[in-house]
């Protein structure tokens, strides 16, 4: 399981947001979940059993970013060690060569944080409130605002 975060630069807020969609990503990609850094560092703190410090967020292990192109170079088939059709064996190669939380710089400006611990996950499901906000599946989603004609919204209710 994965979680990415888009930063927003004009204050230290992130969004837990879904699978990313690269080539139209502002587009389709609504606000779901804020969520502070302090807020994460919290939950993972409280949730994990190790003893260490709280790193910050930059000093979260993960794959070597590039400027321009993040670590989308690595999903490349040319010269690329990951794959997108192949998800589950990614996490668990970054599971062990960067341990249990692992930071992953897409494309610049978009994060994703990678958690594996059953524990922290739970706990921040936990702190997302007892109404947490869920984004509409994407297909119904695009489906009904390709029908203006026959629907005048993506929808209110998830499926």
């Amino acid at each position: 399981m994965y979680y990415p975060f888009r930063q927003n630069n004009s204050n230290t807020e992130f969004t837990v947001l879904g699978t990313p969609r690269l080539k139209h990503y502002n587009k389709t990609m609504p606000r779901v979940n804020p969520c502070s850094k302090s807020t994460l560092f919290q939950i993972l703190r409280f949730s994990s059993t190790e003893t260490t410090a709280v790193k910050e967020f930059n000093e979260i292990p993960g794959p070597t970013s590039l400027p321009l192109v993040g670590t989308l170079y690595q999903y490349l088939p040319v010269f690329g060690k990951y794959k997108f059709d192949r998800l589950h064996h990614n996490g668990l190669a970054k599971l062990r060569q960067y341990g249990p939380v692992v930071r992953e710089d897409i494309v610049p400006g978009v994060s994703i944080v990678w958690i594996f611990k059953p524990e922290d996950i739970e706990t921040l499901y936990r702190k997302e409130g007892r109404y947490p906000e869920r984004r509409s599946h994407l297909a119904l989603q695009k489906y009904r605002l390709s029908k203006p004609d026959v629907y005048n919204t993506g929808g209110l209710l998830p499926t």
